[in-house]
């Protein structure tokens, strides 16, 4: 009998470790499945639901702390008559090309770019004022014009460019965080209508905060 009990004792011990195996194996497998659903299958970056996150953790963050928020949001420029005249699949590559510009544009492991959806991109700089914002939006700028990406259907350049608009404030209690976003889209905007291939930067008084 104890050598039954021995016995069983050590099957159920292997039953055990094997369990835990699994359980590891399942967790592990899990977090993978979550970093997948982050992160934008065409260009490997953060997604918008991953920025989303990303956005609301450091808005609480820059509550606790008073510290600026920077958001810089950037669009292709004449991205459709791109795609239109190189094909979709040329497109693809062109998104995937200026996506690695930008993200090795930042300066900061904290730092995030992520697609924002079609050939919009954004990218989020916490603890960062303007003199910050603007150095990165314009290394921005060359690094997607140093691509060299010919765009023959470009009124604005030959080569593939991109508009930028800055975003930033102290995120505040009774503020929510689409106001940085919307600041910055504005702003991205009168960079179109000032001729594209550039940056314009967001103010509160203008988003009339």
């Amino acid at each position: 009998q104890r050598i039954q009990l021995e016995k069983k004792s050590r099957e159920l011990d292997a039953k055990v470790a094997e369990l835990e195996e699994l359980h590891q194996e399942l967790e592990e497998s899990n977090k993978k499945l979550r970093l997948l659903s982050m992160l934008d299958g065409l260009t490997n970056l953060p997604n918008r639901r991953a920025f989303d996150e990303f956005l609301t953790r450091e808005w609480s963050r820059g509550i606790r702390n008073r510290q600026p928020l920077s958001v810089i949001i950037g669009d292709i420029d004449h991205f459709k008559n791109y795609n239109d005249h190189y094909g979709h699949l040329e497109g693809d590559d062109c998104l995937r090309k200026v996506a690695g510009a930008l993200d090795n544009s930042l300066y900061r492991d904290i730092d995030i770019v992520a697609r924002w959806g079609g050939e919009e991109f954004i990218a989020i700089l916490p603890e960062t004022d303007m003199q910050g914002a603007e150095e990165v939006a314009r290394r921005m700028l060359d690094k997607v014009e140093e691509l060299q990406i010919p765009h023959a259907h470009s009124s604005t350049s030959s080569l593939v460019s991109i508009s930028l608009g800055i975003g930033i404030m102290v995120p505040r209690e009774g503020l929510e965080p689409s106001a940085l976003i919307h600041m910055a889209d504005k702003a991205m905007y009168k960079a179109k209508e000032n001729g594209r291939n550039r940056y314009e930067a967001g103010t509160e008084d203008a988003w009339g905060a």
